[in-house]
């Protein structure tokens, strides 16, 4: 099914920067479309994964499952966005959950369509890898500024932890002296 974007949203979708018309063709070819309601499963975490998908309408929230086997929302993609990509470039299982999080239309990709057209040569599926690599890279850099600021959170959170150890190790030598000093109280020996 060829997909038929409206013309002003092709500049949101990050795979198409940089495309001409018939170069977003070429990859719209070989596109279908699937559509969702709310609270529908697009993706599981652990799964084996044959397709990526395009945020045409709607929202989706990429979910990661926590060890008590509940789920977290980690990031909440809006039109334009691209999901699921990973496991179509390192042919692993899928690293997390895709829930439909409003009504929403998705192009979606297969694996082996768009490894047909990568190895066709076009410049068309140069571009793309390009720009997949720019969202790859971008996401790479976001992750790192999350690790970093817990990183440092936690450091923050220890040197905390060290002055309240020192404050009541203080306190308790100081409640101590305060109980031995007391009249009545025999002095410690």
């Amino acid at each position: 099914m060829k997909i038929h974007l409206q013309p002003e949203r092709y500049n949101l979708v990050p795979i198409f920067t940089g495309m001409r018309m018939d170069e977003i063709q070429e990859i719209l070819a070989i596109t279908g479309e699937a559509n969702y309601e709310p609270g529908d499963r697009i993706t599981e975490e652990g799964e084996d994964g044959d397709e990526f998908y395009i945020v045409l309408e709607g929202r989706v929230e990429i979910r990661k499952r926590l060890p008590s086997g509940d789920e977290e929302t980690i990031a909440l993609l809006e039109a334009g966005a691209v999901f699921g990509e990973s496991c179509i470039m390192d042919h692993r299982k899928r690293i997390s959950s895709a829930v439909a999080a409003a009504r929403t239309v998705l192009s979606t990709i297969r694996k082996t369509d768009f490894e047909n057209f990568l190895r066709a040569e076009r410049i068309s599926a140069y571009k793309v890898l390009e720009n997949f690599l720019r969202i790859v890279s971008d996401r790479l850099r976001k992750m790192n500024d999350i690790v970093s600021r817990l990183l440092i959170d936690m450091e923050e959170r220890q040197e905390v932890t060290k002055v309240v150890r020192a404050d009541t190790a203080e306190l308790r030598r100081k409640l101590l002296q305060h109980t031995h000093a007391m009249p009545g109280k025999p002095s410690p020996s």
